[in-house]
């Protein structure tokens, strides 16, 4: 089992936070519970978990491991 840190964020969090965004998008108002879920990922956990390769469009499972949410 693999484990990360989770935690939810307003879309303006990485602004006031002035944390560049290094691939993909950032969050949006559109992004809520009832949209596709999205994730945005440190490049630390991009390394970890997906080495050498792109992290864009991959996808994780949050939750327990008999979830059927990824």
């Amino acid at each position: 089992m693999r484990n990360a840190i989770v935690e939810t964020i307003s879309p303006n969090y990485f602004q006031l936070l002035s944390i560049a965004l290094r691939q993909g998008r950032l969050l949006n108002d559109s992004d809520g519970g009832e949209a596709p879920a999205v994730t945005v990922i440190s490049e630390s956990l991009a390394r970890r978990y997906f080495p050498g390769e792109n992290a864009l469009g991959k996808h994780i499972k949050v939750g327990t491991a008999g979830s059927e949410r990824p």
